[in-house]
């Protein structure tokens, strides 16, 4: 059922952000809007490292608002999420999960007002959200034994990262969505569509 929540969101943030790609993609020197990201998260507190693995799946996806001037800062909004399980935990089985979504603010190094976007280039930047953060722990055969956390909270990050020739690019981050069980380092790898 979660599952099913999850995909119906993504779908929905698609399909909303799909309908103002028009205006982005209407001057050619524009980058693309979209960024899709797929990489690892690393638990910072040692006991989520020890429950679920010390490299968990890590996603996002983003969408740049349109401004009218070239400008070094461009705000976004984000959608980012982590998924982690693990089968082996005193016989116990742990799903670990947080979604969040909110919007940010990325600065490009070097670059100057009114100044055309170069393919290659630096950035920082931050985002604030609302993260909804999921901790459940069920028994060899799969029967509920309790829930650690299942709340929504306010969380944020602070990134960087380098775009290669306005598809591509690299960033990392650091999450914490709310809960301490949460913290960490994102590497993600990512296109722009």
């Amino acid at each position: 059922m979660r599952a099913f929540a999850t995909c119906t969101a993504v779908a929905a943030l698609a399909a909303v952000a799909a309908s103002c790609a028009p205006a982005a993609h209407a001057q050619a020197a524009e980058p693309k809007p979209f960024r899709l990201y797929l990489g690892g998260f690393f638990p910072s507190k040692s006991e989520t490292k020890d429950r679920v693995g010390d490299v968990v799946f890590s996603w996002g996806l983003s969408y740049d608002l349109h401004m009218n001037k070239p400008l070094p800062a461009t705000p976004f909004v984000y959608f980012d999420g982590v998924w982690a399980s693990a089968d082996d935990y005193l016989n116990r089985s742990i799903t670990f999960h947080y979604l969040g979504i909110g919007p940010g603010l990325r600065y490009y190094l070097g670059q100057k007002k009114g100044e055309a976007p170069k393919p290659n280039r630096f950035y920082v930047g931050g985002g604030v959200g609302g993260y909804f953060i999921s901790t459940h722990i069920t028994d060899s055969n799969g029967f509920y034994i309790s829930t650690v956390d299942n709340d929504f909270k306010f969380g944020g990050k602070l990134l960087a990262g380098y775009e290669f020739s306005r598809a591509l690019l690299f960033e990392g981050d650091y999450t914490w969505p709310g809960s301490s069980a949460g913290n960490g380092w994102n590497a993600r790898l990512g296109f722009r569509f």
